[in-house]
């Protein structure tokens, strides 16, 4: 456990150093963490297993130990200051697919 977090604090040195904050959340195989920067853009990742899961369109979603996550891209659009998983979809776009259905999902690989 202390590894895998210390893993991930590794992975986000970058990310902090221009972060105002960032979490780390466990809940069984999943994780859940967040990096706000000084503009207050925040950035969601999940990762289930030791496997980064990826999102499809906007308003993917998955569920996890924490409800119901969203996929709101890699970047966040016009005036919207969220991207990756979050707990909110993205209002103005239309709703998105179950991606719990997906076979294989937490192993998915970005192409």
């Amino acid at each position: 456990m202390k590894r895998l977090l210390a893993i991930l604090i590794l992975l986000f040195v970058a990310d902090v150093a221009s972060a105002q904050s960032f979490t780390i959340t466990r809940s069984g195989n999943w994780i859940y963490s967040t990096v706000t920067d000084v503009d207050e853009y925040t950035h969601g990742s999940l990762t289930y297993k030791r496997q980064s899961v990826y999102g499809g369109q906007v308003n993917d979603y998955r569920k996890t130990p924490w409800g119901t996550m969203y996929w709101l891209g890699d970047w966040p659009s016009r005036g919207w200051r969220l991207s990756g998983w979050m707990k909110v979809k993205h209002s103005e776009w239309p709703d998105g697919n179950n991606l719990d259905e997906k076979k294989d999902w937490a192993h998915d690989a970005r192409r």
